[in-house]
């Protein structure tokens, strides 16, 4: 699904703006990049973070102050993210303590933020991190931060605006509304393909890598459609194990790819699923799909984040890294806690030998309840088997197995870990976050 926003938030104020505010004519003033930008977010950060507490999921740094070597308006932008909205007007009077004005004017076209400025410094932009306004600020951030023509392209036409004199202060920013919206399609569609590519090799390598006794007791069969990995497990009749991911980005969905992937899965009474990216769902694709049998299930997402650390993660069990000597209770952990049959416990064993997986385990008084891996691939990570004991849960057990997982290895051998599952509105996400 396509939506088309206007330009971020932190680039640009909202049209309704009070008549006076409105200056009668203006110039942009930009100063050229300064690292001190980022020694002033992270000052800011702790002050914030330390005066709202454990509502608060995560705060990030956006706009153009967060990406190196970009010019900008000296003011840092904040997002701050939180589960529902609602907190976030809990944080008004505690913003105000630190300095801050509570800015409600642009709530009728904004309701789903909570805006807060200390003049000429900062700008604290509060929404929910499920929202399209969190996901679209970071999606810019990071694609600028990745691709340093992009940002100098980026960096011209904001000085090149710079220079014009204008009526408004909204003029300036509709400006760079189309290079903005530009950028933000091309990131999704970036981060789309680079998350897609790891989950399917971390599929395809962990079935195709069981001995062949365990695909024959399982029915187990894997094959690949370029980079989309299709996996089939006989002796369970779940989705999870019967599904193919990747289709549609690289590898065309089109009547060809469809009839190849039937025949893989025939002949079995067990159903499989096709993980698409919206993207793809267009008239064709979707009469293509009706005709041989296809019907929507459900959303599965995809989350991703870069290494920058866990914050507000607590748990009373102890978290350890563990390799081949805790195979048992790793792989009966997870396959009792999602009901998968005992045999598939073999599953597990090339994985926990293999270089590209990580796995972790989390312990009350030397008894394993939680267990979570992640396996790397290129500078993405992809992170799953997460399961925790039923009587464990709400403990912190996968935060805190999350946050050793990017602890250990965020920045040194990924730049981004990502995870999917079936939609859950918050549930993990802000765990991630």
């Amino acid at each position: 699904l396509q939506v088309v926003i206007p330009a971020p938030a932190c680039c640009r104020q909202e049209s309704r703006i009070p008549e006076k505010l409105k200056p009668s004519f203006m110039k942009v003033k930009l100063s050229e990049y300064n690292p001190e930008w980022v020694r002033l977010f992270r000052e800011e950060k702790e002050r914030i973070a330390e005066k709202l507490g454990n509502k608060i999921v995560t705060i990030e740094h956006i706009g153009s102050t967060s990406v190196s070597g970009l010019g900008a308006k000296p003011i840092v932008d904040i997002l701050l993210g939180v589960r529902k909205i609602s907190d976030a007007d809990e944080f008004i009077p505690k913003m105000e303590e630190l300095g801050y004005e509570y800015r409600n004017h642009f709530e009728n076209v904004m309701p789903y933020r909570r805006y807060f400025t200390k003049p000429e410094h900062y700008h604290v932009h509060t929404v929910e991190v499920t929202s399209e306004f969190w996901r679209r600020h970071l999606l810019f951030r990071d694609y600028l931060r990745a691709h340093d023509d992009k940002r100098n392209e980026y960096n011209k036409l904001k000085k090149e605006l710079a220079e014009r004199e204008w009526n408004d202060v909204n003029d300036y920013a509709y400006a760079k509304t189309d290079f903005i919206k530009k950028i933000e399609k091309d990131a999704l569609n970036e981060f789309a393909l680079l998350t897609e590519k790891a989950e399917c090799n971390a599929l395809y390598e962990m079935y195709s890598n069981v001995s062949e006794e365990t695909k024959k007791i399982c029915g187990i069969q894997t094959k690949r459609l370029g980079p989309a990995a299709l996996i089939r497990t006989d002796i369970f009749p779940g989705f999870s194990h019967n599904r193919v991911s990747g289709l549609g980005l690289e590898t065309p969905l089109n009547v060809n790819t469809v009839k190849e992937i039937r025949e893989f899965y025939s002949p079995r009474k067990n159903k499989h699923a096709l993980q698409l990216d919206p993207s793809v769902l267009t008239g064709d694709t979707l009469q293509i799909l009706s005709k041989y049998g296809y019907e929507f299930k459900n959303n599965w997402v995809r989350f991703y984040r870069d290494t920058a650390p866990l914050e507000n993660v607590r748990t009373d069990l102890k978290i350890k890294s563990v390799g081949n000597e805790f195979l048992n209770e790793y792989s009966s952990l997870i396959t009792t806690t999602f009901g998968f049959p005992a045999e598939l416990n073999s599953l597990f064993e090339p994985v926990m030998e293999d270089k590209n997986w990580k796995h972790y385990m989390a312990f009350d008084s030397g008894t394993p309840v939680s267990a979570g891996s992640v396996y790397f691939s290129r500078d993405t990570a992809w992170i799953g088997f997460a399961a925790t004991k039923p009587e464990y849960r709400g403990r912190g057990a996968q935060g805190a197995i999350l946050k050793e997982r990017i602890d250990e290895d965020g920045g040194v051998l990924v730049e981004h870990f990502i995870r999917s599952e079936s939609y859950e509105k918050g549930a993990n996400y802000c765990r991630l976050a």
